[in-house]
């Protein structure tokens, strides 16, 4: 084998080793952020309704998430009870936030951000052509997304109580503050009973 065969015989040989190693180094990457990176690419949504960015405007002002936003995180819950629409703000661990949407059979809708501040939006509305028909005069979708890497499916969404076995006993924890929709008019809600009666529905 001459020097110019040698040579080519060469520069074949490394270019295929150079090939394999980048399709092996992708491969790999890829399957290792499907089986490390937990989390959810989230919708992001606008605020079309003046009473209700008043509202959240004031909440995500009141705030302060810049010291433990990595632990805590703020929700809003867009409900029906009976013909009222309501929006119900919640503070919530970063940690808790699967636990809370799957075992109360909620809808991840997306995120709005206000005040630089990322809102998780939620809802117990299940159909979603339900859910537009009644909330599009307050939050429109956008073509932006954003990864939550702290919502995700859980492998296992039912706890275990620790002592007996079974289902634990949970406590019942109120929302920071909620409205409803009366009057095209954001009304807080002051009375505890209103609460109550709708957990216990």
């Amino acid at each position: 084998m001459n020097i110019n065969n040698q040579s080519f015989f060469y520069k074949k040989h490394i270019i295929f080793l150079i090939i394999t190693l980048l399709i092996g180094c992708t491969v790999k990457n890829n399957s290792k952020g499907i089986d490390a990176e937990k989390g959810f690419n989230l919708q992001k949504f606008v605020i079309i309704n003046k009473e209700l960015q008043t509202v959240v405007n004031d909440i995500t002002k009141g705030i302060n998430l810049d010291r433990p936003a990595e632990v805590l995180t703020l929700t809003l819950e867009l409900r029906k009870y009976k013909s009222n629409l309501e929006f119900w703000f919640y503070l919530v661990k970063k940690e808790e936030v699967t636990y809370r949407i799957f075992s109360h059979n909620q809808r991840i809708v997306g995120y709005l951000t206000d005040n630089e501040k990322d809102v998780l939006v939620l809802s117990d509305i299940d159909n979603r052509f339900d859910f537009e028909f009644i909330f599009y005069k307050f939050i429109q979708p956008t073509d932006t997304n954003k990864r939550f890497n702290f919502v995700y499916f859980d492998e296992n969404q039912y706890q275990v109580d620790e002592q007996g076995g079974g289902f634990p006993p949970h406590d019942v924890i109120a929302p920071c503050v909620a409205y409803v929709f009366q009057d095209n008019k954001m009304v807080k809600m002051e009375d505890e009973q209103w609460y109550y009666d709708r957990i216990m529905k």
